[in-house]
């Protein structure tokens, strides 16, 4: 019985300096990663590079070759013959996802624009409120929010990853896995700087606006 597809895509025009990979990885199970760099003016690739095992559904690896061409294949670590998929190239989008607000005291009132933000793994994860909405005292409300920038940062893998308490008895949490995190591009992946499409987030968040 074959394994299921693990349907890997690799990001090679990020921040210059790292490639991001990511596939259909399941829990527990450990992964196997092979790459091949090619200089910009090389007709052929060089040797295959072994990374892992690696025991996630993704990887953030240091890659110094600005402008240079890379192929990854990914496997299921195990057994006595890997069976290898080729990555798909892919950008980074605007992550989308579903966020629950629930107070446990007075209204709170969020506006368009509002940013929320929380360490994920060690990499910022920060999200914006798309259109003003109200959390009725002691209720709770759902509301679809958008990434601040398109970065690996922003996906959310299962409900209750990003969780926060910005007030006493205010929390938020994400109600569910994010969408539009990366988007299928084709042809050559190339390691490549690409200017931010969003401003520099950090860790904290404010506190939102209380409704008397």
């Amino acid at each position: 019985m074959n394994p299921p597809k693990l349907n890997p895509l690799i990001v090679g025009e990020w921040d210059g300096v790292h490639i991001w990979l990511q596939w259909d990885g399941r829990e527990g199970r450990q992964y196997r990663v092979r790459l091949r760099y090619r200089e910009p003016d090389a007709a052929k690739a060089a040797g295959w590079v072994a990374l892992g095992p690696i025991l996630g559904d993704c990887a953030k690896v240091p890659a110094h070759k600005l402008g240079w061409a890379v192929e990854a294949q990914v496997a299921e670590a195990g057994g006595r013959k890997l069976n290898w998929e080729k990555a798909t190239t892919a950008r980074f989008g605007r992550s989308r996802c579903r966020f629950e607000f629930a107070s446990s005291g007075r209204k709170v009132t969020f506006t368009k624009g509002q940013t929320i933000h929380c360490v994920i793994g060690g990499e910022p994860c920060s999200y914006r409120v798309m259109a003003d909405f109200e959390v009725a005292a002691e209720g709770r409300r759902k509301e679809t929010l958008e990434a601040v920038r398109s970065a690996p940062g922003n996906r959310l893998r299962a409900a209750g990853q990003f969780r926060i308490a910005p007030a006493f008895d205010l929390v938020i949490r994400n109600a569910g896995p994010s969408e539009n995190d990366l988007i299928r591009a084709g042809g050559v992946a190339r390691i490549a700087y690409t200017k931010p499409d969003g401003p520099m987030t950090v860790a904290f968040h404010p506190l939102p606006r209380r409704v008397p």
